[in-house]
């Protein structure tokens, strides 16, 4: 899991288990497993990006995602 630059972990996320309307057995309303299902996902573009860029990211917020991200050239060693 990524972490924040506060240090915290991104919050889990529930499963978007039921349609669009009434209610989950546990009374969820469909809004909140809706905004679940776009929390999960953005956590995972996170972890995509993290994954690409390694320590060259920071996560600011990652709800609604803000990033700060270091780009550096990726080159290859051509001294031979």
């Amino acid at each position: 899991m990524i972490q924040r630059q506060d240090g915290q972990e991104a919050a889990e996320s529930l499963p978007l288990s039921a349609g669009r309307t009434g209610s989950s057995s546990d009374g969820e309303s469909w809004e909140k497993r809706l905004t679940a299902a776009a929390q999960a996902e953005a956590e995972e573009e996170l972890e995509a990006v993290a994954a690409v860029y390694g320590d060259d990211i920071r996560v600011l917020r990652d709800l609604v995602p803000h990033l700060v991200v270091h780009m550096r050239p990726r080159t290859t060693d051509d001294s031979s």
